[in-house]
Formats: structure tokens, sequence, C-alpha cells
């Protein structure tokens, strides 16, 4: 059994797997797979069965990004792509799929400037390319083939809007 963790006291992202019995394994390959916390971590210990983790922190999990299932148990749900940058807003597609409206520059790798879709595979639709725009979304809404965003919207595809647009819900157009 590997714990992987953030050890932010460190090293600034610093991050290594800490194995049961004590010794640094790896460093973590890919960021899907550390664990990190809401605060500092200053001291970790082990022993042959478990590793003690003290600092400064509330919170201490597995990295899922700001768009995360989580179960009526509390427990989280299978992976959606990992979304760099904060969810202000989401509707649900109607086919299992969401549109997603924030602050945030990529999803699963995928650059998307605080639009992005989500399909009910769990995959990023390339294929749904928004214009690039200017100010913030806050308010998103499914009308048939429209979606439509809201909030503090100035330029949309090079043309002054005034708070809200329609976009074309298959292609974002």
């Amino acid at each position: 059994m590997r714990i992987i963790v953030a050890i932010a006291a460190i090293a600034a992202s610093a991050s290594v797997v800490v194995t049961p019995a004590g010794g640094i394994a790896e460093f973590a390959a890919t960021p899907s797979r550390y664990w990190v916390s809401d605060r500092t971590i200053h001291a970790i210990a082990a022993t042959p069965r478990s590793v003690y983790v003290g600092g400064e922190f509330n919170l201490l999990g597995p990295y899922t990004g700001s768009w995360v299932e989580l179960a009526p148990s509390g427990a989280v749900g299978r992976p959606w792509p990992v979304v760099d940058g904060d969810v202000q807003i989401a509707v649900a597609d109607g086919r299992g799929g969401w549109y997603l409206a924030g602050d945030f520059r990529s999803v699963g790798g995928v650059a998307r400037a605080g639009l992005a879709r989500l399909r009910s595979n769990r995959t990023v639709d390339r294929a749904w390319k928004p214009p690039a725009g200017t100010g913030s979304i806050s308010a998103l809404a499914l009308r048939a083939q429209a979606l439509i965003v809201g909030g503090e919207v100035e330029k949309l595809a090079g043309k002054p809007r005034h708070g809200f647009a329609a976009l074309d819900a298959r292609t974002g157009r």
C-alpha cells in the first residue's frame, strides 16, 4: 500500500510516495495520484502498519480537481476529467453529461477557457468549442438546443454582450 502526500513544508509542491515501511519509494508520476492537504504538512512518521501526517491542515485526500462526483455516503465516485481551476456553475446536458463554467484554463488536459462540456462517458467533448470571450460566467441554462450563459459577460465571439449570450448546445458556437 502506498500513500502519496504533498509536503508543502519541505518544498513548494513537492510530492513523494511514502511506503508503510517508512521509506520514500518514488516520485509520484501524475497529478491524479497525488494526495493533497488544505494547508501545511509539517511532519510525517511511519510504522510498519501506518503512516501518520501532522500539520496545520483540516482535510487530506486524493487530488480530484474541482469537479467531483460524491456518493450519498460521501465517498468519491467514478472519476471525471480533472478541472484545472474553479467551477462556478454547472448544468446537466440531459444526456448524462455536463456543461461547466468557471475560472479554469483546461479540463482533462484539453484547453478550455472557462467553458467546457463533459460527455456522459466522462470525457471532454473536444468537438464542443465555445468562442473566446471576456468577463465571467456565473449562470448557465439549457433550453432546447441553446446553452444560455450569463454573468459579467462582456464579449463573446468578438461581439459585445450585455450580461448574457446564447450558444449552440451541440457545437458551442
